[in-house]
């Protein structure tokens, strides 16, 4: 979908705009047509947590149809932990963090994204792993996602974790 420049601003940020509407009702389609469960809302470095901007979620997330979709939210920038998890409580949210830069909820799913301790460079050491393993292991339901440059051998070595433990 091409969205024209002048158009732009009617975008994003949670906006309690047509074109959010729509756009929203699109991603419903999508998820339902593979059978997604869970979406996930990463919001950008410049979606920070202004007074306008915590609003627009409140508005955005009290007045979409959940189904049978649990949503997750992934916080960019300068949040602080105390605000993500009220603002997670109050909605029905489950909060995305990185667990080596902040603490884990304590719910019943967990959704991390990996993008390294330094940056996408960062190659997790097989201690980092078995930590992370220990962190998530008690959770009912993990999700995990390596978005570093090593990400297939971190995952694997995370995989080899999980085998041993069912063994």
């Amino acid at each position: 979908m091409n969205i024209s420049e002048r158009k732009r601003e009617y975008y994003g940020f949670f906006k309690g705009t047509e074109e959010v509407d729509a756009a929203w009702l699109r991603t419903v389609e999508f998820a339902e047509a593979v059978g997604a469960n869970k979406i996930l809302f990463q919001s950008p470095r410049s979606f920070k947590p202004t007074e306008d901007h915590v609003n627009s979620m409140k508005q955005f997330f009290k007045k979409i149809e959940r189904n049978s979709f649990r949503f997750i939210w992934e916080p960019r920038g300068e949040w602080e932990d105390r605000v993500v998890e009220n603002l997670c409580e109050e909605l029905g949210l489950l909060p995305c963090l990185d667990p080596f830069k902040k603490p884990l909820s304590k719910r019943d799913l967990v959704y991390v994204r990996l993008h390294g301790k330094t940056g996408y460079r960062y190659s997790y050491s097989k201690e980092d792993l078995s930590q992370l393993f220990d962190r998530v292991r008690s959770y009912p339901e993990a999700y995990l996602l390596f978005n570093n440059l090593n990400m297939y051998e971190n995952a694997q070595y995370l995989n080899k974790l999980l085998s041993k433990m069912a063994a």
